[in-house]
């Protein structure tokens, strides 16, 4: 009788157990993860002085971006996550090869000159 009624008791505390335990609590789901990764791209101060540069009222903005639809309020986040960190970095990189192009032929050709400027690399024949 005295281990029926353990077995009872255990099976009844096993039973209520979880029940305890559990431990409702707010998922974030995407759509409100991308909402907050635009809120926080449209609170920069470099963004909000571009968008006055630009002829925006940050707060219309603001509310134009609470319209959007969960597709694109996702796009728009995927396009501020994958943006480039410092921007387009193209004329500037031209302007570096062009230099660098620009040394390379000055030297080859002062190849044949027995006292050859300091700037270049090339060893001289002597």
């Amino acid at each position: 009788m005295k281990k029926k009624a353990l077995a009872c008791l255990l099976i009844l505390t096993t039973a209520l157990l979880p029940l305890r335990v559990a431990h409702a609590g707010m998922i974030a789901t995407a759509q409100s993860a991308d909402r907050s990764t635009i809120a926080s791209f449209l609170s920069r101060d470099e963004v909000r002085s571009e968008l006055l540069a630009l002829g925006a009222d940050p707060s219309t903005v603001e509310k134009r971006v609470a319209s959007l639809t969960d597709a694109e309020a996702a796009a728009l986040a995927e396009r501020i996550r994958t943006a480039p960190a410092g921007g387009n970095a193209g004329p500037g990189l031209v302007l570096f090869l062009l230099v660098v192009l620009a040394g390379f032929l000055f030297c080859a050709a002062t190849v044949g000159l027995k006292e050859r400027p300091s700037l270049c690399f090339f060893p001289t024949r002597d």
